[in-house]
């Protein structure tokens, strides 16, 4: 079918690479990390996706276009019952938001949705990571139904062919799960704990659960429950699970984020532990995603305190994140069987310079110890190159009704300023795949 070549919707991707493209000879087979290469990074693309995506990202590197947008699809979902132009107006701007923005980032509303991108991915040598994520309610009825919806995804990996190859992470947020509050209380306990330890020592749950009081106790043990079954569901699916805490089982990754100040001594920490006992460590490299969020509760928790949990520039992100990215990477080339590394970043340098350390390293490119992975819809041109180079590629596809995950996935947008400003970068490739189509 032909594809418009204005058109401001997404169209779904082929499960087939073009003629067009296959008669240029390019190959999936590709051995060169190239994400210039606009003729191998963008088949199977249309030209019409192509150049809604080219606006679409130029728009949203005005400073306050994810904000707004996020107030009026607030809006918009109240108000759309109602009948007046009020309600009609809101309809109306939210079916344009699930024909555009929505369908470049969010899969469907249904698992089975993430199949057809699942199998567009395959044509550049690529998995998938999936979710079913939406802003969290901190409920004990919430956290219930947050375990179905992991039981259901769980169940749906195993018993579907596509999925069973194709998805190799799944993430879980502890906050989903877990009440905040009483994560602020094992942080304090366990920093309490830490400095009475010896050296070298991590406290064990006992030391933790004599200090909480009998409510908190059973709330503890609950989500501890949780936690665990979360993960018993995630080794029976035979995918590894990506967790923003610090736990230790062989298939689960703990997330670190390198925007915080002692990112990388913590990191050296766990490290260290995981060698003396033996045990595997899966590490979640990220420059942080919730830099206003963290920012908001130090300034609530001490509002006096001069010292802010961030680090004071960007540059000193960068430098920490590629610091750790060089230390865990020079931990697998010497055990590879005891560490495993998620390279989470939409940064060409970083991703670069992890290529080039891996050489030098003789870490082979499809080592299972290694991954890469950027979200759906963002700096694709990268993810694209990184599979057809032969690396293990991996994006995030989120599936879920609209009104559960698109409020969630602008939040993370917004709050995620590093991946919005990658697009300045693709912005560029992406012109200058639709001038090498149309001039050609």
């Amino acid at each position: 079918m032909a594809r418009r070549l204005f058109s401001l919707s997404f169209p779904s991707p082929p499960l087939r690479i073009p003629r067009f493209i296959q008669s240029r000879g390019y190959s999936v087979k590709s051995r060169k990390f190239d994400p210039e290469d606009v003729g191998c990074v963008w088949r199977g693309v249309g030209t019409g996706e192509l150049l809604a995506r080219y606006y679409l990202f130029r728009f949203s590197q005005l400073p306050v276009v994810i904000s707004t947008v996020r107030a009026m699809t607030r809006c918009a979902i109240e108000k759309r019952s109602g009948w007046g132009f009020r309600g009609f107006v809101s309809r109306l701007w939210i079916t344009w938001l699930k024909r555009g923005i929505f369908k470049l980032y969010v899969a469907g509303e249904e698992f089975q949705d993430c199949e057809r991108v699942v199998r567009f991915l395959s044509i550049f040598n690529m998995s998938a990571i999936i979710d079913h994520s939406k802003e969290e309610k901190r409920t004990s009825e919430s956290y219930a139904e947050t375990l179905k919806d992991k039981e259901y995804l769980f169940s749906q990996i195993r018993n579907s062919n596509w999925a069973k190859d194709t998805v190799q992470f799944v993430p879980i947020k502890p906050t989903s799960l877990i009440p905040p509050s009483l994560l602020e209380k094992i942080s304090e306990i366990s920093q309490d704990l830490q400095r009475e330890s010896p050296a070298g020592e991590i406290p064990g749950i006992p030391g933790f659960e004599a200090r909480l009081c009998p409510g908190d106790l059973q709330r503890f043990r609950e989500s501890r429950d949780y936690l665990r079954r979360v993960s018993e569901m995630a080794r029976e699916a035979g995918v590894g699970l990506l967790l923003d805490a610090n736990t230790k089982f062989p298939h689960i990754y703990n997330t670190y984020q390198m925007y915080l100040r002692g990112g990388d001594e913590k990191l050296k920490k766990d490290l260290n532990f995981a060698k003396s006992k033996g045990c595997c460590l899966g590490i979640k490299l990220v420059r942080g995603a919730y830099m206003t969020s963290e920012i908001e509760s130090a300034s609530l928790s001490d509002p006096e305190s001069p010292v802010s949990p961030i680090l004071p520039s960007k540059i000193e992100t960068d430098r920490q994140y590629d610091r750790c990215m060089e230390l865990v990477l020079g931990e697998i080339a010497q055990n590879p069987q005891g560490f495993g590394l998620l390279v989470a970043t939409h940064n060409r340098r970083s991703i670069s310079k992890a290529l080039e350390i891996m050489e030098s390293q003789g870490i082979p490119r499809d080592s299972p110890s290694v991954h890469f992975a950027q979200i759906m819809g963002l700096c694709d041109n990268l993810g694209h190159a990184l599979g057809t180079a032969g690396y293990n590629a991996h994006k995030l596809v989120l599936y879920g009704e609209f009104n559960d995950v698109f409020p969630w996935l602008l939040r993370r947008l917004d709050e995620n300023k590093d991946s919005l400003g990658a697009t300045v970068e693709e912005s560029r490739v992406i012109w200058q795949g639709i001038w090498e189509r149309l001039s050609s």
